[in-house]
C-alpha cells in the first residue's frame, strides 16, 4: 500500500491511497458484485462517479458528468424566488468505518454486508483510515452510504444535486432548506458523518457556484477565481478533482518506476 499527498491549488491537498495489486484486485472484485445495484439505486440528481460499466467498475468520463451537473444547477436556478444552500460532508471518506459502510450496503445488497465489513476491516488493520481515496470501488461504497441522504432529499421534494459528498439544495423557502439540512444530518449521524459547518454556504440559485453556461465560463456565486485558472474553483489544466484520475496517474508512475522492461513503442502506447 502506498499513500501520496496530492497538492491542490488554493485549497488543502488530498491523500490518495494506491493499494497493492493483489489487494486492489480483490477489493475491486468484491465491490463489482455490489456496483450494479448501487448504480441503479442512485437518483438522477447524483452526478459524480456514475458507472458506465458497473460490473467492471468503469466510471463515466468526469467531463460529461460535470457538464450535466452544471446544466442541472442552471435548470434549478431558473425558478423565480428560490433560495439555495451548499453543504459538504466533513472528511467523508476518512470518517467512514467498516460497520457504517456495511449497514448501508445491506440496504441494496443484503447478502454482501458482512463481506464488505470484513474487507474494510482488513484494510483498516493494514493502516487505511476509512475508505481509501483513489479506487473507484471506494467511490461506489461512498455512494452506497450517501444514498440515505439522496433518499431523504427525494422524499422532501426539493431541488438538489450531489457531486461526490458536495450537496447543493434549492427550495422555495429558507424553512424548507432548514428542514432538509436537519433531516439529512440525522441520516449522516447514523454513519458517524456530519455536515462541515465551515463549508455551509447559502448561494443564489440564479448564479450557481462554478456555473458554466452556453456562453462559456463565468465567476462562481462566491466571488472565487473563474475557471480560467490561477487556483480558481476549477483549475485550467486538471479540471475538477476526481480521485480516480489521480489514482490512475499514481498507478502509472508506480508501474513505470518499478518496471525493468524497455520502453514500449509509440504504436504500443497508442
Amino acid at each position: 500500500m502506498e499513500v501520496r499527498f496530492h497538492p491542490w491549488p488554493g485549497r488543502p491537498g488530498r491523500l490518495f491511497t494506491s493499494l497493492a495489486p493483489p489487494i486492489d484486485g480483490a477489493f475491486d472484485a468484491l465491490v463489482a458484485r455490489i456496483a450494479p445495484r448501487v448504480e441503479s439505486a442512485l437518483p438522477a440528481s447524483v452526478h459524480a462517479v456514475r458507472l458506465e460499466a458497473p460490473l467492471k467498475l468503469i466510471p463515466e468520463d468526469w467531463r460529461v458528468a460535470r457538464r450535466r451537473f452544471h446544466r442541472h444547477l442552471e435548470e434549478m436556478g431558473r425558478t423565480p424566488g428560490v433560495v439555495g444552500l451548499r453543504l459538504d460532508v466533513a472528511d467523508c471518506y476518512r470518517s467512514l468505518r467498516p460497520e457504517a459502510v456495511s449497514r448501508s450496503v445491506r440496504t441494496v445488497a443484503p447478502e454482501m454486508g458482512e463481506w464488505v465489513a470484513a474487507a474494510l476491516g482488513r484494510l483498516e488493520d493494514a493502516g487505511v483510515i476509512g475508505l481509501p481515496v483513489g479506487p473507484v470501488a471506494s467511490d461506489v461504497l461512498a455512494n452506497a452510504v450517501l444514498l440515505g441522504v439522496d433518499r431523504v432529499l427525494e422524499r422532501l421534494g426539493i431541488g438538489w444535486a450531489r457531486w461526490v459528498d458536495d450537496v447543493l439544495l434549492v427550495a422555495e423557502s429558507e424553512r424548507a432548506l432548514s428542514i432538509a439540512e436537519r433531516e439529512t444530518s440525522r441520516v449522516l449521524a447514523e454513519a458517524s458523518l456530519r455536515w462541515n459547518p465551515a463549508k455551509r454556504r447559502p448561494f443564489d440559485p440564479a448564479r450557481p457556484p462554478v456555473a458554466v453556461t452556453s456562453r462559456g465560463p463565468r465567476r462562481s456565486a462566491w466571488g472565487e477565481a473563474s475557471e480560467r485558472g490561477q487556483g480558481g474553483t476549477i483549475p485550467r489544466r486538471e479540471g475538477p478533482w476526481q480521485p480516480t484520475d489521480h489514482a490512475n496517474r499514481i498507478s502509472r508512475r508506480t508501474m513505470r518506476s518499478s518496471s525493468t522492461s524497455t520502453r514500449p513503442s509509440r504504436a504500443t502506447q497508442r
